[in-house]
């Protein structure tokens, strides 16, 4: 069965019956009196259709989410945005740091509370390890790709124990390995910057995201990690080195 919201005032149910291929519309809230037959129950069309108009449904609700959550977070900076069943979202916006939990309520994340870090650790584990997918599938054939792969993979490790000891409290631990995350990162992303695919321009990802999308949200990660850790950046808020040049040589 599948809920979809048709209208402004309609909800229907989609029962699927498999062993008749028949598809039968449920109104749930209203419905014009002329549509009413069988009980409220009107077959539609064929399965193979109704599973493409399903999913395509299904699909459009996903992009009006996201779209909904660029429009809020217009303006904002390391943008860290919902996935699967969880709504919950991190945002940086006017030099504060913010966790909306699904419900539009943003709340300020206290710097140094170490209240977040179990959560970003999950949500960096995944990350990291699409990344170490995308790069190995399609990215192998670039100079110095084995060297590259094993500090990714490093930053993997590093998520996980970064999770494992948040389950423990161990605040001195996770701080150090944010810190070498970060490190690890940036050379990385350094590394990684003039890569081209091994499949050309238009090749497949399997998880939705290409190189440079997953290397933007592990770096949204990471900032609101160190944050709730308590951990100064290396970098100012604009993305680039703090602090005052040094004069050349």
């Amino acid at each position: 069965m599948i809920l979809l919201k048709c209208a402004k005032n309609m909800t229907a149910l989609l029962i699927i019956n498999f062993s008749t291929d028949t598809v039968y519309y449920d109104t749930l809230v209203q419905v014009s009196p002329s549509r009413i037959q069988d009980k409220n129950r009107i077959p539609i069309m064929k399965r193979q259709v109704i599973l493409c108009c399903a999913m395509a449904t299904v699909a459009a609700i996903f992009a009006s989410d996201a779209q909904a959550q660029h429009s809020r977070h217009s303006g904002s900076r390391y943008v860290v945005p919902s996935y699967g069943n969880s709504r919950s979202n991190y945002y940086y916006r006017n030099n504060t740091y913010y966790y909306d939990s699904g419900n539009g309520r943003s709340q300020r994340v206290a710097y140094g509370k170490f209240s977040h870090v179990d959560t970003l650790a999950v949500r960096l584990e995944r990350l990291a390890n699409e990344f170490c997918l995308e790069i190995h599938y399609n990215y192998s054939n670039n100079r110095g790709f084995d060297e590259t792969y094993r500090e990714a993979y490093e930053m993997l490790r590093s998520a996980k124990y970064i999770h494992e000891e948040a389950h423990h409290g161990h605040h001195d631990e996770i701080a150090k390995e944010i810190r070498k995350l970060d490190d690890d990162f940036h050379h990385v992303e350094d590394e990684v910057e003039n890569w081209r695919s091994n499949r050309g321009r238009h090749h497949h990802h399997a998880h939705g995201s290409d190189m440079h999308e997953l290397l933007e949200e592990m770096e949204s990660v990471i900032h609101h990690l160190m944050n709730d850790a308590g951990i100064k950046s290396g970098r100012s808020d604009n993305g680039d080195r703090g602090g005052v040049a040094p004069r050349p040589n």
